[in-house]
């Protein structure tokens, strides 16, 4: 992710998210800050989180569609989940434009890495 963007990215953005998830019991875990944030929740739960002005709504949505139709043809594949109010991006305001938000629900298996492909 750009450090300008990654930047923007703070506690209180931090605190906001994880109030959308309202069983979590201790905070996320950041895997991932490349494209977006992405944190894993101890529960299975996940969130992606990118800045407004790098994917838009539609983009997000394109991707959920996407991944509820590899999910019907009964690949293994993480789900999206809708927030509270029924939608599955949500908007975390922050200065300049607002970061976009997913939840998703953790695919069962194990992570795969170059290390682990080389040992199989």
């Amino acid at each position: 992710m750009d450090p300008c963007a990654r930047s923007l990215w703070t506690e209180v953005q931090l605190k906001t998210l994880v109030d959308l998830f309202p069983i979590h019991s201790e905070a996320p875990k950041l895997l991932s800050d490349s494209e977006g944030l992405v944190f894993r929740f101890p529960e299975g739960l996940m969130a992606k989180a990118y800045p407004g002005d790098f994917r838009s709504r539609s983009e997000l949505l394109e991707e959920v569609e996407w991944v509820q139709k590899l999910a019907e043809k009964n690949l293994n594949v993480s789900r999206f989940l809708p927030f509270d109010n029924g939608e599955y991006v949500t908007e975390i305001p922050c200065s300049g434009a607002p970061f976009l938000a997913c939840k998703m629900i953790e695919v069962p298996g194990v992570h795969m890495n170059k290390a682990t492909l080389s040992e199989n």
